[in-house]
């Protein structure tokens, strides 16, 4: 096992094995994206090119859901998929806040923050390490006492604790079901059969992002409505890249996601989202039973 430099966030820092099987592939642990497998194709390929954040923040998501992250030379964009990194100071400020807030092993909720380990909470440089700093500061989230090369030492206060816990137990005094599905037309009754109905037996609502108007655009008024939503169902049938996006930026944003497939598209369902805690359907009533029966079961009804 050998020291060198991480082909994804050029940390200097990590270990680096040879796969065991054998295979064209070493396995590296880096402290800002975690333990991730890639090829050599890939190494060489990223080692010539500046640090890749988004991809670093991606990988080291996964590494924390416990997913087998493997770098090839062409699956970026995969792993990208359904991970939503924030860009936003105040989306960056709040991982920054939560992480703090949930690590059990981080007894005194202290944090020091520099250029070392920004990039495991989307921070590329160090203006927006300024930017994130001054924004912590002016909520009052934690005690800074501030580095002079950069970055900052954070302490948690009580308004931090406070604005944590709303973070992580988002919407409850919501109505809102945000669906996220295919909008094959062979799919209404899916929606109005099923998950509409499942989500009425439960006295909520079910909205889905075509069932509402806006002026500006796509993405920013999706967003918006998942904010908003008591949680998330997403249904991956026909296999849609949208619904993986919708479904991934609502974990990023603690709201809780439910999954469901029919059960001959189940084959095409990403490789790191396959191991989730599916409902795999075959006929829209046997769906309609099991979604009420998950919302009841897990304390997301109204």
């Amino acid at each position: 096992m050998a020291s060198s430099e991480c082909p994804i966030c050029k940390a200097d820092n990590i270990t680096l094995a040879a796969h065991s099987g054998g295979a064209d592939r070493s396995v590296i642990v880096c402290p800002n994206c975690g333990r991730y497998e890639i090829s050599g194709t890939a190494y060489a390929t990223f080692s010539n090119k500046v640090k890749d954040a988004k991809l670093s923040f991606a990988i080291r998501t996964r590494f924390y859901r416990d997913e087998h992250v493997y770098v090839s030379a062409s699956n970026r964009e995969e792993i990208l998929a359904g991970i939503f990194v924030p860009v936003k100071v105040k989306d960056i400020a709040e991982l920054v806040l939560v992480k703090v807030f949930t690590d059990e092993d981080n007894i005194s909720k202290e944090l020091a923050l520099s250029m070392e380990n920004a990039l495991q909470f989307g921070i590329e440089n160090d203006t927006k390490m300024q930017m994130v700093l001054n924004y912590i500061e002016s909520k009052g989230w934690f005690k800074l006492l501030r580095f002079s090369g950069g970055g900052a030492h954070l302490s948690l206060t009580g308004e931090g604790i406070s604005h944590a816990e709303d973070i992580i137990n988002p919407n409850y005094e919501s109505k809102q079901v945000f669906v996220a599905m295919s909008f094959n037309p062979e799919l209404d009754t899916l929606y109005s059969d099923a998950i509409q109905e499942a989500v009425k037996h439960c006295h909520l609502t079910a909205l889905r992002s075509k069932d509402f108007d806006f002026n500006d655009e796509v993405i920013k008024n999706i967003q918006l409505q998942i904010d908003s939503s008591r949680f998330v169902i997403a249904d991956f049938t026909d296999n849609r890249p949208g619904v993986y996006y919708e479904a991934g930026y609502a974990t990023g944003r603690y709201i809780p996601v439910i999954y469901c497939c029919r059960e001959s598209d189940k084959v095409n369902i990403h490789f790191d989202i396959d191991h989730f805690n599916f409902i795999f359907w075959s006929d829209l009533e046997g769906l309609k039973s099991d979604l009420i029966k998950r919302i009841t079961n897990t304390n997301l009804s109204g």
